[in-house]
């Protein structure tokens, strides 16, 4: 097992070149910052990092764009480059660059929990209920808790609460790879004449279960906070979201839970929820089959 987590740096002097980039190759930071503080800031130009993952990976540190060396944050958002040694290097380019440090927007949930961060001047994706995205470059604040968005400011809580309202998911439009984010689907059935276990317990509904009968009809994002018992609470209050979209969350209800890659259907029980395996790729198929997108489906 190697132990060093940095393979080398590089320098690219010139990121405007069409065709292929000439990359130079140094063992130490210290020997690619001088290389980078050498060339001139007339053209954009980056300082980057190669690790020594079995899936190797680069990114770059900092560029330098309309004459300003901008420190770029993306090793924070990626938990394996978050470490000593990428910190180290970190430290010594913002003591030898003339450095502006790129703001981050944090995007979250109405509790707070962290969903993930965007630099500035880089877009969101909105995903709407209808399978409808829209793309929107989104600007810091220097305060840390407030954002542009075309011609609207947000806090990036009251932005948090407008998205579940409405029944609105959010990813980066260039997501990093390996970021996973966790939503979660809420299924009720679609016509009450046509199912006789509509409201009934999952006892009660037995083989007679079937995705045909579901219409997909909100999406949410989904952090550490919001368990299942807190989705019931939620979809049960009067300002709950979506109220013109769908009834209050009910037994026969289906709620899906994508988290880090899978999908766990789980039905709403006269106590608690009975997961139902194998069901939300059903339902899925039959929301696809159905006209309506999956959420963050490419």
């Amino acid at each position: 097992m190697n132990d060093k987590y940095i393979d080398y740096f590089y320098v690219i002097p010139d990121l405007g070149v069409q065709g292929s980039l000439e990359v130079r190759k140094f063992g130490t930071v210290e020997k690619a910052v001088a290389e980078y503080n050498a060339l001139p800031k007339d053209k954009p130009k980056a300082l980057g990092i190669t690790n020594t993952d079995v899936r190797t990976g680069s990114l770059d540190f900092v560029q330098c764009k309309d004459g300003v060396n901008l420190l770029q944050r993306d090793h924070k958002r990626l938990p394996s480059w978050d470490n000593r040694e990428v910190y180290r290097a970190v430290e010594y380019m913002k003591e030898n660059i003339e450095l502006v440090e790129r703001l981050d927007i944090r995007f979250i949930t109405p509790e707070y929990d962290t969903l993930f961060y965007l630099p500035d001047g880089e877009a969101i994706t909105r995903h709407y209920p209808d399978g409808s995205t829209r793309d929107a470059i989104c600007h810091a604040c220097p305060d840390g808790y407030h954002f542009r968005l075309g011609y609207n400011t947000f806090h990036i809580c009251e932005f948090a609460e407008l998205c579940r309202k409405q029944g609105i998911t959010i990813e980066p439009k260039n997501p990093l790879p390996g970021v996973e984010l966790n939503t979660y689907e809420i299924y009720q059935v679609r016509n009450l004449d046509n199912c006789d276990y509509a409201f009934r317990s999952y006892a009660e509904a037995g083989s007679k279960l079937n995705a045909k009968h579901y219409c997909f009809v909100y999406a949410g994002m989904l952090g550490e906070s919001l368990q299942l018992e807190n989705l019931y609470r939620l979809h049960n209050l009067d300002d709950r979201p979506l109220p013109y979209g769908m009834h209050a969350l009910s037994v026969s209800d289906v709620v899906i839970r994508n988290e880090k890659g899978n999908s766990t259907a789980y039905y709403v029980d006269d106590f608690g929820f009975k997961e139902i395996p194998g069901f939300a790729d059903r339902l899925k198929e039959e929301r696809i089959r159905q006209g309506v997108k999956i959420c963050h489906e490419r």
